[in-house]
């Protein structure tokens, strides 16, 4: 059990509870959210952070 792994973080009795569910919960948001992106941008590698935005002057 490596330290990545949800099930060793349970088994450690000085983390709480409540850390480990709300980490739990921020993964799972995370890679749906990156699902999402993957679809919005098309599989597309680059990012850009300003589509949409007007270029600045």
């Amino acid at each position: 059990m490596g330290p990545g792994n949800p099930d060793a973080e349970e088994s450690d009795p000085k983390t709480p509870r409540v850390l480990t569910a709300l980490s739990q919960v921020l993964e799972r948001l995370i890679a749906r959210n990156d699902d999402l992106l993957e679809e919005w941008i098309g599989g597309d590698d680059a990012l850009h952070g300003f589509r949409g935005a007007k270029a600045p002057g």
